[in-house]
């Protein structure tokens, strides 16, 4: 079989980059003749470069990747709830619980 080249599309974070080293290497082991390329962000691309099991390390210098189907990741903004209403829509629900625990008599 002719060697091809492999691109891996990283994950964004640091964490999940370390979290995905195994993959590169079990690819590595697996077809040791292909070419691998990873596509990652400034940060995880370190990361690539350090552990050496990439042959190439492109750094995404442009927007996020879209992939169809995927929702793409937004912060938390809490739904528009505060503090205050958080805090006692739990107090609410820990009385339905007592109340569906009291005793039958």
């Amino acid at each position: 079989m002719a060697a091809l080249t492999r691109a891996v599309i990283a994950p964004n974070w640091i964490g999940d980059a370390v979290m995905s080293l195994p993959v590169l290497r079990a690819l590595r082991r697996a077809r040791p003749a292909d070419t691998l390329a990873v596509l990652a962000r400034k940060g995880p691309a370190a990361i690539y470069r350090a552990e050496g099991s990439a042959d190439r390390v492109i750094v995404q210098t442009e927007a996020p990747i879209r992939i169809p189907g995927r929702e793409a990741a937004r912060p938390h903004t809490g739904g528009g709830v505060s503090r205050r209403e958080t805090r006692n829509r739990r107090k609410a629900s820990r009385s339905e619980y007592r109340a569906i625990d009291a005793p039958i008599s």
